[in-house]
């Protein structure tokens, strides 16, 4: 069976940190390659779905760039990216249940997002036979554009289950021990789903308190935006109410969530999934971002410990975490630190007031229980 090839004719992503989706290319038919190739030649990655004309959309990239070692995978596949090219739903799934994936070597990092998820990502990076991948966005698209009423659930299933088989389709290819797999904090909504797909794979989740959280996303997000001129307030709220189902609840027309709100429903609903998780019986530890950055190499020490990761040499792993794991993004930590921005006290007050008032976490600075530094 036959793939269709296209050629990128212009690239139109109105923004680096927007969900995945087939709109991102202006494209025009190029042939066709063999399916087959598309799995075994590794300059193809999975990049979306369509399931409008029910295909999954990959990305062709130089074989001389590494899409794992720049620091979001999303981001890295669309700058990068040569050429597209599509196969049907029915043969994307098929082929996956032959993509050889040892289920026990696969690793989720959960996380609230802004607290090292991606200085672990990299971590896992530095061991030469683990794929680690920092955020392969086809997990928030699913997401984004799921039924929120779950009567689509299987073939939300279904579609996580395929595309993480073909997210670690490189690790068929080489000597690969562990695929990490470290999705965006949206994805919280579907992680019990991805652990029902692949209930042995090792599961961390990283968090950092509330206030620190904020100040960190409004520092990168917000700095330019006056958050008072409800239109602004508006907007936040509908954009960021397709990705979180809090937001979905709280949501107001006539007096929308201040932005403060909007945004810490999304760290309330990693929080509570990672208590979900536990309260299912999932066999998940927590990392808080504070012990990560007080002892980033004990930590990592632990973590690689708890998921049977055994570096031969430990100076790669030290280099990762002495580097700033996001540097050449939009969120270069030297060129967000030289930014001169405080976070208005009262959308800090309005963030921890909602978080009080909803009631399922002890507070903004909430320890999270099942600590993997528990030993330290």
């Amino acid at each position: 069976m036959l793939a269709h090839r296209l050629k990128i004719v212009d690239k139109v992503k109105e923004h680096p940190v927007r969900v995945v989706e087939w709109g991102n290319f202006v494209a025009e038919a190029n042939g066709e390659v063999a399916i087959p190739e598309i799995l075994k030649d590794p300059t193809y990655s999975l990049y979306c779905l369509n399931r409008e004309t029910q295909e999954a959309v990959f990305v062709r990239t130089p074989a001389e760039v590494d899409l794992c070692k720049l620091p979001f995978f999303y981001m890295a596949q669309y700058d990068h990216a040569v050429e597209l090219a599509t196969i049907p739903l029915p043969e994307f799934h098929r082929l996956a249940k032959v993509i050889p994936l040892n289920e026990p070597g696969l690793i989720f990092v959960h996380s609230t997002g802004r607290c090292g998820s991606t200085l672990v990502s990299k971590a896992f990076e530095a061991v030469p036979q683990v794929l680690s991948l920092s955020e392969p966005d086809v997990l928030t698209q699913i997401v984004a554009e799921m039924d929120w009423d779950g009567t689509d659930e299987e073939e939300i299933s279904a579609l996580i289950d395929s595309s993480i088989r073909w997210q670690g389709k490189p690790a068929g290819l080489s000597a690969y021990s562990h695929v990490v797999i470290k999705p965006r904090s949206q994805v919280s909504e579907i992680s019990h789903l991805m652990i029902g797909c692949f209930p042995r794979a090792k599961n961390v989740f990283l968090y950092r308190d509330a206030r620190s959280w904020l100040k960190s996303i409004f520092t990168l997000a917000m700095r330019d935006q006056d958050t008072d001129d409800i239109e602004v307030r508006r907007r936040w709220q509908d954009n960021l109410s397709h990705l979180n189902s809090l937001i979905r609840h709280y949501q107001s027309n006539e007096d929308p969530l201040t932005v403060g709100e909007s945004r810490i429903l999304n760290w309330m609903k990693a929080m509570e999934s990672y208590l979900a998780m536990l309260e299912q019986g999932v066999h998940i530890r927590s990392l808080n971002f504070a012990d990560l950055i007080a002892a980033p190499l004990p930590c990592i020490k632990v973590l690689f410990a708890y998921c049977e990761v055994r570096p031969k040499e430990w100076d790669p792993v030290e280099l990762a975490l002495g580097r700033d794991s996001q540097e050449g993004s939009i969120f270069d930590r030297a060129e967000l630190s030289a930014l001169a921005y405080a976070i208005p006290t009262r959308e800090i007050e309005s963030a921890v007031a909602l978080i009080q008032r909803r009631g399922t976490l002890t507070g903004p600075g909430m320890i999270l229980p099942n600590p993997l530094m528990q030993t330290i």
